[in-house]
C-alpha cells in the first residue's frame, strides 16, 4: 500500500487498530475507513544501545468509530 501512494495511486483502505491486554484479550478497537499512509519513518539504528528500533506510520482516514 505504500508503494501505491508512493507512485501516486489510491491506496484507500479500512483498517483497525486494535489494543489488547497482556492476556491477547481485545481492550479496544479503533476501525479507520478510506485510511491511506500519509508518512513513514524509520528510527535510527544504533548497535551500541540497548533501545529499541522505533518505527512510525502516520496514517490519514476519512471516518473513525470505536468499539
Amino acid at each position: 500500500m505504500i508503494k501505491q501512494v508512493i507512485d501516486g495511486e489510491e491506496g484507500k483502505r479500512n483498517v483497525s487498530i486494535v489494543v489488547m491486554d497482556r492476556k491477547g484479550n481485545d481492550r479496544l478497537r479503533f476501525n479507520l475507513s478510506a485510511a491511506w499512509p500519509s508518512s513513514w519513518r524509520l528510527g535510527r539504528l544504533d548497535s551500541h544501545s540497548c533501545a529499541p528500533l522505533v518505527e512510525e506510520l502516520v496514517l490519514q482516514y476519512e471516518t473513525l468509530t470505536l468499539q
